[in-house]
C-alpha cells in the first residue's frame, strides 16, 4: 500500500515540477486514498492548489498535513504564507512561529515574520525578525533589504 502511495505521490510531484497542477492534484489524491497520512502528497497538493487559487483547499490540505506529521514544517510555513497574504498576521504569526519551534535555523520564517510585523506597522518587532533572520544566514539578502527598508520607515 505505501509503495503505491510513495509511487502517486512522486509522480504527482513530477507533474507539479512540469506545470501540470491538475495532473500533480490528481496524483496526490490518489497517493493519500492510498495512505491516507501521506504527509507529502498532503504538503505538495496544497502548494499545487494554493497555485491554481484555491486557496480554502489548500488551507485545508495544508490543515491535515500539520495534523498528520506536527513537525511538517513546510506545511507550517506554507499556511503562514497564505495568512500572511490574507491579512489574517496572528494566524500567520503562529505559523511561522511553529516553523522556527521545529528549526530555529528556518531563516525564511524568521524573516517572513519580519514581513508580517512591517504589515502590522510593528516596526521595533520587525527590525527583530530581520536581525535574527541575519543572525541565522548573514547572506540571506533579502532580509537585509527588508532590514533597511524598516529602517527607512522608521527614520534611521
Amino acid at each position: 500500500m505505501a509503495n503505491k502511495a510513495d509511487y502517486y505521490s512522486n509522480m504527482g510531484s513530477f507533474k507539479q515540477v512540469r506545470g501540470d497542477l491538475k495532473g500533480a492534484i490528481v496524483d496526490y489524491k490518489k497517493a493519500i486514498k492510498a495512505n491516507p497520512k501521506e504527509r507529502e502528497a498532503l504538503t505538495n497538493m496544497g502548494i499545487a492548489l494554493y497555485s491554481q487559487g484555491k486557496i480554502s483547499e489548500a488551507i485545508k490540505a495544508f490543515q491535515k498535513a500539520v495534523k498528520i506529521d506536527p513537525g511538517n514544517m513546510n506545511a507550517y510555513y506554507n499556511l503562514g504564507q497564505i495568512f500572511k497574504s490574507r491579512g489574517e498576521y496572528q494566524c500567520a504569526l503562529d505559523a511561522f512561529d511553529k516553523v522556527i519551534v521545529i528549526n530555529p535555523n528556518y531563516v525564511q520564517a524568521h524573516n517572513a515574520r519580519g514581513l508580517v510585523f512591517v504589515a502590522q506597522k510593528r516596526f521595533d518587532e520587525a527590525v527583530e525578525a530581520f536581525k535574527k533572520a541575519l543572525t541565522v544566514n548573514p547572506k540571506f539578502v533579502a532580509a537585509y533589504i527588508n532590514l533597511r527598508d524598516v529602517l527607512k520607515k522608521q527614520g534611521k
